[in-house]
């Protein structure tokens, strides 16, 4: 039996000193019998925690699953910004009381790499955001975002301010937040290094980063093995899915959605059995 909790985790607006708190909306998972240990899940860029049920409650019958919502995502308060969100993730960690490892998804991932922490032992990445090259993939500008940063940071504010007006970044997920300034904040921290065992998994199929072309799809695949050369590429799990790992292009909820010929089994198999090595 998995058991479900909501959990509200407390962060600081500004830093992990701050003696004001703000709200995330948080859950938890986990197994009716021994736990084989912490995982703590971070989603993907304007995602929520609800999204990726069917991955987090398979996961929940042999780990505690630890997940929160960013700032500015579902109910959680506060703004969304690039530069909070690695504290926000230092200080959920600290809630773990032993050692434990990080599942991530897209956006996730470049903040697990951007940790350092002892009390991660390994993280798994899916559909990994690693390196500018990604970044400006995914949004097919062909535009160095974070060479672009240092001439019109204040320029990306109309758009945001357009965004939030006519209430397009809420259809996009964000209830509160900036998402083309945190982009260029991401752009500009793109290339973390992490020294932590990893594993990771890039679809053929992502409509996002542009992985249709298959020289694309191995050039960026060659990259983050340079980058991470201890790391395990998972990629032929995931072969045929697309960014968040569902066959149709448009359809981008829920999360490891079961689809004909796929077995999502096998990707959470592989997640679980490597975090039990």
């Amino acid at each position: 039996m998995v058991n479900q909790t909501k959990h509200i985790f407390y962060v600081g607006e500004r830093a992990p000193d701050d003696s004001r708190k703000i709200a995330l909306e948080g859950f938890i998972v986990s197994p009716g019998r021994f736990s084989k240990g912490d995982i703590l899940f971070l989603q993907g860029f304007s995602g929520r925690h609800e999204d990726y049920m069917n991955l987090l409650l398979p996961l929940g019958e042999e780990h505690r699953v630890i997940t929160y919502n960013y700032r500015g995502h579902g109910s959680s308060k506060g703004r969304f910004r690039n530069k909070f969100a690695l504290q926000d993730m230092m200080q959920v960690l600290d809630t773990i009381p032993k050692e434990g490892n990080i599942l991530a998804h897209s956006y996730g991932a470049n903040l697990a790499a951007g940790m350092s922490s002892d009390k991660v032992d390994r993280i798994y990445c899916i559909e990994p955001l690693f390196n500018k090259q990604m970044i400006c993939a995914g949004f097919r500008l062909g535009i160095d975002a974070a060479k672009a940063a240092g001439y019109i940071p204040v320029i990306l504010g109309l758009p945001d301010y357009f965004l939030g007006k006519t209430g397009i970044a809420k259809r996009l997920g964000f209830n509160n937040s900036e998402p083309l300034q945190s982009l260029r904040e991401l752009a500009k921290i793109s290339e973390k290094k992490c020294s932590k065992k990893m594993a990771f998994a890039l679809s053929d199929k992502d409509s996002l980063f542009g992985t249709q072309n298959p020289g694309k799809y191995m050039a960026l695949i060659d990259r983050i093995i340079k980058s991470y050369p201890q790391a395990k590429d998972r990629s032929e799990l995931v072969r045929g899915l697309n960014h968040c790992l569902n066959l149709a292009p448009d359809d981008f909820k829920p999360f490891l959605k079961p689809e004909a010929g796929k077995n999502s089994d096998i990707i959470i198999e592989d997640i679980v059995n490597f975090f039990s090595e």
